[in-house]
């Protein structure tokens, strides 16, 4: 099948049942084949063995697919698809008639994607034109609510959406910290809690391993807290979550009681001016009133107390305020409580042969007695020899309560 002159020299021929389409020459005596239908239906632009169903080759840029819509429809009617050999023969996809001008989309040789950039360096690139959501990444459901992704020139990451109308912002910036969205404008129906101190005294604090980390944690369990504070647990049963920073309104609820209690006794004190109790439990009073006064195992009522002063020579019935002058008392509480000591650091260390080894230490508190100091028995561990040590740590009080004791265990490997 052909044409002549008149024809613009097309050209189209059959050989061994391959289809080719080409032109000739003026002469009409050289046929430069174009595109080839092969048998197998393989269709070959700048190739005469197209290796698919479309296989396009060209020198430099020849190899580009240009797709034209109407001029009359909008700005980008035209987009470019190919690799861009100018620039290490990255695949794009650009809004305009050549790859390299207003590149959109771009895979370069190792496989990395780009979004609003021509040099991935990421499996997954993205630079954004601007500083605002609509700059970012969004992620919407079926019914319009939405969260966007962006960040600005300060590098502060802004997770902004929620649902409907109801529009917020989190936060997280350069230096790392999380910031939850908390503005007046995002809440309604806002009151005081009525968690506080009875509701903490009650939380069950654990400690746990997490499946298939088998890493340590400390925190709480999601069903145990529900049953107290719900509202900062989600999820259905066997994956639920506790919403943590939402625990600090009403830790910091309890605290305030417990400072309200506290102020209560200061000011009980301060205004009456009579009785004083000191940081090392000694009260002092200028006066008791008491059917039985005990000191240790001794005890005295006031038919004893009477005897005793009219074998002293006293009349108790001169015994009052105005006739005698009687010094404030001072009553020292009976200590029966143990100090209570606490490990500083890990209950477990584990060494490599040879290491040098720093004994953290433990730490001792007691209701009366201050800086009591902890008895330390097994800290001199020679890391030279393989063997697992244990390390115990005791104190006493002033008193002779004996606090229990504790251990730490060093392994050497």
């Amino acid at each position: 099948i052909g044409g002549g002159v008149d024809a613009k020299h097309a050209y189209a021929s059959s050989t061994a049942g391959a289809w080719s389409w080409g032109a000739l020459n003026d002469s009409l005596t050289t046929f430069t084949e174009r595109m080839r239908l092969t048998t197998a239906g393989n269709l070959g632009i700048g190739t005469t063995t197209p290796l698919q169903k479309l296989s396009i080759y060209g020198a430099n840029e020849d190899a580009v697919i240009l797709f034209v819509a109407s001029t009359t429809k909008g700005v980008h009617n035209e987009w470019a698809v190919g690799p861009d050999f100018a620039d290490a023969g990255k695949f794009k996809i650009s809004s305009s008639t050549v790859v390299g001008t207003n590149d959109r989309f771009v895979i370069n040789g190792v496989g990395n994607v780009g979004i609003g950039t021509s040099s991935p360096s990421s499996l997954l690139a993205l630079t954004q034109a601007g500083v605002t959501k609509s700059d970012g990444v969004w992620l919407a459901s079926t019914d319009g609510d939405y969260r966007s992704m962006y960040m600005n020139n300060s590098g502060v990451m802004s997770f902004e959406g929620g649902d409907g109308s109801t529009i917020n912002t989190a936060t997280l910036n350069a230096a790392g910290a999380w910031t939850n969205a908390s503005d007046r404008s995002y809440k309604e129906n806002i009151s005081d809690i009525s968690y506080g101190l009875e509701v903490v005294l009650r939380m069950q604090p654990r400690s746990y391993t997490m499946k298939g980390s088998g890493l340590p944690q400390v925190g709480f369990i999601a069903q145990e807290l529900e049953q107290l504070v719900p509202e900062v647990v989600d999820g259905e049963d066997g994956r639920k979550g506790v919403s943590y920073g939402n625990l600090v309104a009403v830790v910091v609820k309890a605290v305030q009681e417990q400072q309200a209690k506290i102020d209560y006794l200061n000011n009980a004190i301060s205004s009456s001016g009579i009785w004083r109790l000191e940081s090392d439990g000694v009260l002092t009073v200028t006066e008791i009133k008491t059917n039985k006064l005990c000191i240790g195992a001794t005890c005295i009522d006031e038919a004893k107390l009477q005897a005793i002063l009219k074998s002293s020579g006293v009349d108790s019935s001169e015994v009052s305020h105005s006739s005698v002058s009687i010094d404030p008392v001072v009553i020292t509480p009976v200590d029966d409580m143990p100090p209570i000591i606490s490990l500083t650091g890990d209950s477990e260390i584990k060494l490599k042969k040879g290491d040098s080894y720093v004994d953290p230490g433990a730490t001792v508190v007691d209701n009366v007695n201050n800086n009591l100091g902890v008895n330390t028995i097994g800290a001199d561990i020679d890391t030279s020899l393989e063997g697992t040590h244990t390390i115990t740590y005791n104190a006493t009080d002033q008193a002779g309560n004996k606090a229990k004791e504790v251990s730490r265990t060093v392994k050497v490997e």
